[in-house]
């Protein structure tokens, strides 16, 4: 990361991406904020990668097991309809 006052659309991703993952320096961490706080597309994007994080959370805590056996049935039909390149 270029150590400047502003970020990048792309330098502000790349933050919030790595926000979920560690924890980041403070100068980081301010410089994501004023920009968050300026771009409505990046805050737009930090607030869909939340929710993103947030259902794979839930997805790692529900077991194949819990599945009912008809959803079951349903995914492994349209696996087996998958026509996979040779």
């Amino acid at each position: 990361m270029k150590k400047g006052p502003m970020i990048s659309c792309e330098e502000a991703t790349q933050l919030v991406v790595m926000k979920n993952g560690e924890s980041l320096k403070f100068y980081d961490r301010m410089r994501l904020k004023v920009h968050l706080m300026m771009c409505k597309y990046c805050s737009r994007f930090e607030e869909q990668n939340r929710i993103i994080e947030e259902q794979i959370k839930k997805l790692n805590t529900v077991s194949v097991t819990e599945m009912p056996d008809d959803a079951k049935l349903r995914i492994e039909s349209k696996i087996d309809k998958i026509n996979y390149p040779k």
